[in-house]
């Protein structure tokens, strides 16, 4: 849980607006985490939390031309598929987004 909280936190911290898609093992305790980073005054909207079927959030997030980049926790093969969407896509977005993934782990 300190894990997953930290990858929405720190890019909200430094001003930008963040989606956290936690992975459906991590629901509940992301959930209880927003109500506690709300409740010490985070603003709506700065961490955006969203539920939900992978391939279906990463196919809207994957298609938006102002994705500005992916910070991902979870198995090789899914952010191989992250990485060559990305770059099948490139001249779709504004800007270069910038990839960073953790692999190989157990979840």
């Amino acid at each position: 849980t300190a894990i997953s909280l930290n990858l929405p936190t720190a890019p909200a911290l430094m001003g930008n607006v963040v989606v956290w898609k936690p992975s459906p093992t991590q629901t509940h305790a992301a959930v209880l985490m927003m109500r506690l980073l709300e409740e010490a005054g985070l603003p709506q909207g700065v961490i955006n939390l969203v539920t939900g079927d992978g391939i279906a959030v990463s196919d809207v997030a994957l298609n938006h031309r102002d994705l500005a980049g992916i910070h991902f926790t979870g198995s090789t093969k899914t952010f191989q598929h992250l990485w060559k969407t990305v770059g099948a896509n490139i001249e779709k977005y504004r800007t270069y987004p910038r990839l960073v993934g953790e692999t190989g782990g157990k979840d």
